[in-house]
């Protein structure tokens, strides 16, 4: 005859039996659920040219001193040449080369347009030096264009540079005072995704 202890050893017995089956069959634990909030990332937006810095809304093309292409600034150029201002992948290179789409490693969408209305000029004056769809690191050059022919054929050369993807961001912040020179590579845009 068992006695009432001889029982309950037994039944804790089968209880770590049963907890080691369930424990391998993955049945008793328990899965801990971790919500974490989203880091935000700062992207740091250099210069991709040489030049100085004015307002977005000082821009003839109201497409973009209106803001309804995204947040930014403009730079009038003082030198021919255009450089990746953040890493990541060149999306768009127009055929006319006058503007450039890059997006970067983390999202952001950058547009590069240089000058008003020169897709007027079908290309001339422009000779892109890197191609479509490549990556590209933070001060490759992309770009060459010609600063007195354009302006010698009639052509405004302020050049936006925008996040075109601003609804997509937390937050946009010119870093370089507007009505100051530039150069290539210095701080332009923080963005925060």
């Amino acid at each position: 005859m068992r006695s009432h202890s001889d029982a309950e050893h037994s039944n804790q017995k089968k209880g770590g039996f049963n907890k080691l089956i369930n424990k391998i069959l993955n049945k008793s634990q328990k899965q801990e659920v971790v919500i974490q909030e989203p880091v935000d990332v700062e992207e740091i937006v250099i210069s991709p040219m040489k030049g100085r810095v004015v307002p977005l809304s000082t821009v003839e093309d109201e497409a973009f001193s209106s803001g309804a292409l995204g947040k930014g600034v403009a730079i009038i150029p003082t030198e021919g040449k255009v450089f990746a201002p953040i890493s990541g992948t060149l999306t768009n290179v127009f055929p006319t080369g006058h503007a450039l789409g890059i997006t970067s490693n983390s999202g952001v969408e950058i547009l590069i347009h240089v000058g008003q209305d020169t897709v007027k000029l079908k290309g001339k004056h422009f000779t892109p030096r890197a191609v479509q769809g490549h990556s590209v690191k933070k001060g490759d050059l992309l770009l060459e264009f010609d600063v007195e022919a354009i302006q010698a054929a009639g052509f405004n050369l302020t050049t936006p540079i925008i996040i075109s993807n601003t609804a997509d961001v937390s937050k946009v912040e010119n870093t370089k005072t507007e009505n100051s020179d530039i150069d290539f590579k210095e701080q332009l845009i923080k963005v925060t995704v």
